[in-house]
């Protein structure tokens, strides 16, 4: 977390959209945290407000998780298919927040300059609204 900090201070401002990428669920930046003694890594953040400086978007994918969840963007074939659009999702996060509602199934949660959205599965979404 302080390297990625240190980095994106060096940089300035940061591109925009940046997007982050992690999961709350990867059990082997899990792991690597606790071998190190830190208390969580960029990829498994569970707290945006470590972020809430920085001008970013962090997307927790923890409910596509399989295996160690490690590697969710390149493995989770509902991942892949949601981010064929990514066209169209440079410019809806380019034009103003208001367009940004409901263009990722999940939930949103903005400290800041941060923003976190946790990913989740429409198809769970879809089954709690016939349960």
């Amino acid at each position: 977390m302080d390297v990625f900090k240190s980095q994106a201070r060096d940089i300035g401002k940061l591109p925009q959209p940046f997007v982050i990428f992690g999961s709350t669920g990867d059990q082997i930046l899990n792991l690597s945290a606790r071998i190190s003694g830190a208390p969580e890594r960029l990829g498994n953040l569970s707290d945006i407000r470590r972020l809430a400086d920085l001008e970013v978007t962090y997307l927790d994918t923890a409910s596509f998780a399989a295996g160690s969840g490690h590697m969710n963007l390149a493995t989770s074939p509902a991942l892949i298919s949601l981010f064929r659009g990514i066209a169209d999702m440079q410019e809806a996060f380019s034009s103003d927040e208001k367009s940004r509602v409901g263009l990722l199934p999940g939930i949103v949660l903005t400290v800041r300059n941060a923003t976190e959205i946790v990913l989740a599965p429409v198809v769970a979404i879809d089954e709690e609204i016939e349960d």
